[in-house]
């Protein structure tokens, strides 16, 4: 019975926005100033019910800004929301995450969230050359990394995005400047 409801639900919103517009076609024939009054009034409603979810989501960016790592179940607590509806607004967030300074990472049924500082950290040490091991025991006395997990998905998330070069690469090349630089001095 409540699946019938909430197809009737789903129904009305996909076509809602539709059906007023049309509704507001008819009231504007037959009395003009009650439209505009109608349709100012609707835009006022549409304004106030997607203003919440956009705040929210400031909400959500702002604790990922703050803090160096949080995954869903603390932003869940923090916000005092739901867990399906963090999980919802932060897989959004993380398909949308390419120029952004934080990170946003699925990993092992859970979305954990990184900020600017820690994928700071994260970059200096993968291009010095670290090993995955190095970069977790440099990383876990400053951030709350707990496993090697988070920095393998770390990187992979990264490398997906093309914001990491990488480090032996660059590393190498470092090395073949400074040579190329003593050989022009002797």
């Amino acid at each position: 019975m409540f699946r019938n409801y909430k197809n009737i639900f789903k129904l009305i919103s996909k076509y809602g926005f539709i059906l007023i517009i049309v509704i507001i076609v008819i009231i504007f024939i037959f009395n003009r100033a009650f439209a505009i009054w109608f349709t100012l009034v609707l835009i006022l409603l549409f304004s106030l019910w997607y203003l919440p979810t956009l705040t929210f989501k400031g909400k959500i960016v702002k604790l990922i800004k703050e803090n160096s790592t949080l995954d869903d179940d603390d932003i869940s607590q923090k916000l005092r929301r739901p867990i399906e509806e963090i999980r919802e607004k932060i897989s959004k967030l993380s398909k949308n995450q390419k120029r952004k300074k934080w990170l946003i990472v699925f990993l092992n049924k859970r979305y954990v969230s990184y900020n600017k500082e820690t994928i700071k950290k994260f970059m200096e040490l993968y291009l010095k050359g670290y090993q995955e091991k190095e970069i977790h025991e440099n990383l876990k006395k400053q951030v709350n990394i707990r496993t090697r997990a988070e920095i393998k998905a770390i990187e992979n998330t990264l490398n997906n995005q093309h914001r990491l070069v990488d480090g032996k690469e660059t590393l190498r090349k470092k090395i073949s400047i400074k040579i190329k630089n003593l050989e022009k001095k002797y």
